[in-house]
């Protein structure tokens, strides 16, 4: 073994030891307190995922190939040039066995959380819908938010387009961890895991039981007397029957058929790849705020482009009925401070992670 070799060993180590250590230990948390038939039901699901990752990345690299093309030199075989290129820009240890490590571990770690977001009825019965409501309409000057919206996104072709952006959402999360599983960047990297990891552990699953809440688009159901929301459900029902040109009558709005199936998921206990109902805090809008704060100090086009993106997540969250606006809001503090406070206990213990060295990019000649 090289001494470049090693010092690659020691730095792939160093850098996921940390991360390891909080999802085994959330996966062992799981193991002990959750049912072991459970488990296994949503494993395989979550395991899947693992292929369309794969196939994300040779994508990429695919994507990459068409790009050296013309910056191979005159002369050169395009196959050779563009094969030493990958090996020393992707296929580095550090890179490939990161790739791996975080591959092997995400399936069981999102199993765990699915579980246990399973489990958070029976943990704590949905008890703060009421007051999400009420706290919604008071940051909203007595507003409902869903009302404010609905002058600019409550036309059935705008719903649409909402929805399909908000369905985005679980390709730009994979996109996400594929990307910063194989990045150079690795402090970066490493600060995006370990919020990951952290915000679905303590997010996710303790806030979510300690506030347990179904959301407006189950209010209904969950708290007896008036319905503020269902002038809203109404609506994205009438709009999931409408006719548009190319859909069926089944196929416009998803978000009414994904909520219908996670309540009957809810009622029969049935274990499946997307499954739970929890309102308070908002995932979604805490993998947005993790996109943009990635995505803070790249190339412009791509903060700019985050941001929109999450800024489309909050507003789609709202008019869809997933979320009260207070849940965004709070995922997106919690979500920023932990960003910042991981950065603080890094400078703080002197724990550094160093970026991978990389070539530069040819030319095109």
């Amino acid at each position: 073994m090289t001494d470049h070799t090693r010092a690659q060993v020691r730095a792939l180590i160093r850098e996921h030891v940390p991360l390891l250590v909080v999802a085994w230990g959330y996966v062992a948390l799981g193991l002990i307190l959750l049912p072991s038939a459970d488990l296994l039901a949503l494993a395989a699901g979550h395991q899947a995922l693992n292929t369309i990752a794969s196939l994300f990345l040779m994508l990429f690299f695919a994507g990459h190939a068409l790009w050296m093309l013309p910056r191979v030199p005159e002369g050169q075989s395009a196959f050779a040039a563009i094969w030493q290129d990958l090996r020393t820009r992707f296929l580095t240890l550090r890179r490939i066995g990161g790739f791996v490590i975080v591959h092997l571990t995400i399936p069981a770690y999102s199993s765990v959380f699915g579980i246990f977001k399973l489990q958070i009825p029976s943990y704590k019965a949905f008890s703060w819908d009421t007051r999400f409501y009420e706290l919604d309409r008071l940051l909203h000057l007595g507003h409902d938010p869903w009302r404010l919206l609905q002058p600019v996104l409550g036309h059935p072709p705008v719903t649409v387009f909402v929805n399909m952006v908000y369905n985005g959402w679980f390709i730009v999360l994979l996109s996400l961890i594929v990307w910063q599983s194989i990045s150079a960047r690795r402090l970066r990297r490493f600060k995006f895991f370990l919020v990951f990891l952290v915000v679905f552990a303590v997010m996710g699953t303790g806030m979510a039981t300690a506030f347990s809440s179904a959301g407006p688009c189950f209010y209904g159901r969950v708290v007896p007397g008036p319905d503020p929301y269902a002038p809203l459900m109404a609506y994205l029902h009438e709009v999931r029957l409408t006719d548009f040109p190319g859909l069926t009558s089944a196929e416009p709005l998803w978000a009414i058929d994904t909520q219908e199936t996670l309540w009957a998921a809810y009622n029969t206990g049935v274990i499946q790849t997307v499954s739970g109902i929890s309102a308070m805090p908002s995932m979604h809008l805490a993998v947005s705020t993790m996109l943009v704060l990635v995505c803070w100090d790249s190339y412009r086009v791509l903060r700019v482009a985050s941001i929109l993106f999450a800024a489309s997540i909050l507003v789609g969250s709202v008019h869809l009925g997933w979320h009260y606006a207070a849940d965004g809001y709070v995922s997106i503090a919690l979500t920023v401070a932990l960003w910042k406070a991981v950065g603080w206990v890094m400078r703080a213990t002197g724990f550094e992670v160093v970026d991978e060295a990389l070539p530069s990019a040819p030319p095109r000649v």
